[in-house]
Order: structure tokens, then C-alpha cells, then sequence
């Protein structure tokens, strides 16, 4: 779906470029790319700006010396799933379970293991001496303040709905604004196509997506994993249970039958249920299970996604968008 393009100036047609860079560009609300005017250079149709001096992202301000080269990621999955949508390749990322996911490795071939999602290791990223460092707002204080002294440090929002202004950060600094406009683009045109199939035969089915942790079944709120993708994106309607939800909870087997939802997605990582690794057999196992009309219906579909895919991103947004249409529309 991405397309990189290779474009080769003559000296004319570059400097025909700085005359005309000058022109007036929009600004995003929550995204705001600034270069130094004497040194502003068109780097591509886009108009992106090749030597920035600042970036805004969520209404904060962080200096930056031009398009990075050298990006460390630390404690943001979300980040590191726009990289990979972006095929951006940082020079320092996170492990899980001292290693990258397979789902990672076509940025993380030449990456610095630097730590793992909560426990980053500030001395490994020092000596990588990135450009810029992209963190999670999940950090505490003294570790946020830690990496700002080793370089700009931007912590990245887990909440889903600030899903585009974190892919719009990624790309503007990694000049990709392009890309990351086709990206968003694309999918909005799948996501009215699939709203139009998907309208009579959801309108009264109920769906829901569960995540196994620690052998129990988790639920979450409306906006928070892949739900901003089911009842806001989508506009299905969320269960009663869903709309309570004030964070990731638990959620009782029996409570859950009583939802007795149409369809059910599960995502189970392993490294998460290494006390109950045989809790997907015992849950099929179980009567009250298979009671629900999901179950009897064939309808319930586990790990449809990587389960290591935090929801809320642009990546699990266009690949859930892509499981949908294949399950329940049949395309």
C-alpha cells in the first residue's frame, strides 16, 4: 500500500524548488512541523520541509535538528507499530522477552536491543546517542527525565484516539508526511466500504474483543485497544459491560456468557499466560463457554491479529479492518 518514490532534482529544477518553497503551507491542530526559513528546503511534492527546528505534537513543543537519522524507541509499542507502517528503522528498540518480536523484524534487522517495554536501559541508549527518542507517556518521572538528557525525548500518547496524531509525529520527523497521508487516506475509504457491508448484518449482533491475561478474560472500554476501532470507527453498538468499563478489567466466565455476543475476537499471548498456558483448551472446554452463541456458531475467532498488536494504532486499525472484512463480510 506504501510506495516509496526515489526523486532525482536537477539543479534547476532544485533551485526552481527553494524559490518557490516559500508558499503558504496548512497547519494540523495538533501537528505542527517548523524549519529555519533561511535554510528551508522542499524535499519532496508534499512540501515537507527538509531542516526542521521543532516539532508540536499534542500541544507541546520539542526542539529537533532536522530529520532524524538515529531513533531510538523505548516503553511505546504504539511507536513502534508506526514504524513499521512507516517502514521507519530505529536504531534502538524495545524487546519483549529479550528479543524482537517476529512481528518487527523488517525494522529491527540493525536495531540495539535497548531494554525492554517498562525497564528501558538509559546507558545503552546514551551510547547510541540518537537524534531523537521516542517514549511513552506511561513513563515515571525520573525515567522521562532521565532520557531527556540523552536527547529530545517525546512521549508517545497510548490513548487510541490520538492514533493519527502519533502516526503524523513519526512521519513528519522521519519525512514521511506522504506516506503517512496516503496511509490514513486508504483507510478511511476501506472503512466506509466496510461500514456500508457490515451495517444490516452487525445491527443487531453484538461484538466484542477479549484479550486472555493471566488465564482471566480482559474487556476494556469503549476507546481504549482495538474498541475505538469496533464502536467508534465502526459504530457498532458496545455491550453494557464494555460501556462500564473504566480501564482493562476482569471480567467472570459467567459475566461474559451474559453478554453472549455474536462474534468474539480473542487474543492470547503466550509470554502473558505462562501460569495458564492451557487456558484457550479449558475455556473450550467448559459448558458455560459453550453456551455462548458465538461458540455455537463457530463465530469466535482467537489471535485474528498478532496479539502483541496494542489496538489502537494505525497498524492494528488497518490490519483488524482487514480481518473483519474477511470474517464477518465474507471479502
Amino acid at each position: 500500500m506504501i510506495k516509496k518514490r526515489l526523486i532525482k532534482y536537477s539543479l534547476w529544477a532544485f533551485v526552481f524548488a527553494l524559490l518557490v518553497a516559500c508558499g503558504d503551507q496548512d497547519q494540523e491542530e495538533d501537528l505542527e512541523v517548523t524549519a529555519d526559513p533561511e535554510q528551508e528546503v522542499v524535499a519532496d511534492d508534499d512540501q515537507v520541509e527538509e531542516t526542521l527546528t521543532e516539532v508540536t505534537y499534542l500541544g507541546e513543543t520539542y526542539p529537533v535538528d532536522g530529520l532524524i537519522e538515529s531513533l531510538v524507541i523505548t516503553g511505546s509499542m504504539e511507536a513502534m507499530e508506526d514504524a513499521l507502517l512507516l517502514e521507519v528503522e530505529p536504531t534502538g528498540a524495545i524487546t519483549v522477552g529479550g528479543a524482537f518480536p517476529d512481528l518487527y523484524q523488517s525494522i529491527t534487522t540493525h536495531a540495539e536491543a535497548i531494554g525492554e517495554k517498562q525497564q528501558p536501559n538509559v546507558e545503552t541508549i546514551l551510547q547510541l546517542d540518537p537524534d531523537l527518542i521516542l517514549s511513552t507517556a506511561k513513563f515515571p518521572e525520573d525515567v522521562a527525565t532521565d532520557l531527556d538528557k540523552v536527547a529530545t525525548t517525546i512521549p508517545v500518547s497510548h490513548i487510541a484516539s490520538n492514533w493519527q496524531e502519533n502516526l503524523k509525529l513519526l512521519a513528519a520527523v522521519t519525512g514521511k508526511t506522504s506516506e503517512a497521508e496516503s496511509i490514513l487516506e486508504d483507510y478511511a475509504q476501506d472503512l466506509e466500504s466496510v461500514k456500508a457491508d457490515i451495517a444490516d448484518e452487525l445491527a443487531e449482533e453484538v461484538l466484542v474483543m477479549v484479550r486472555i491475561r493471566n488465564g482471566n478474560i480482559m474487556i476494556y472500554p469503549e476507546d481504549v485497544y482495538f474498541n475505538d476501532l469496533l464502536y467508534d470507527d465502526l459504530g457498532l453498538e458496545a455491550p453494557e459491560a464494555i460501556q462500564a468499563a473504566e480501564a482493562q478489567e476482569v471480567i467472570s466466565l459467567e459475566m461474559f456468557s451474559d453478554l453472549n455476543p455474536d462474534y468474539v475476537f480473542v487474543q492470547m499471548e503466550k509470554s502473558q499466560n505462562q501460569d495458564q498456558p492451557d487456558v484457550i483448551e479449558e475455556l473450550e472446554n467448559n459448558p458455560i463457554w459453550q453456551s455462548i452463541e458465538a461458540v455455537k456458531n463457530d463465530q469466535v475467532y482467537l489471535n485474528s491479529v498478532d496479539p502483541l498488536l496494542e489496538g489502537g494504532t494505525a497498524y492494528s486499525r488497518i490490519t483488524f479492518l482487514d480481518v473483519i472484512n474477511e470474517k464477518i463480510v465474507g471479502n
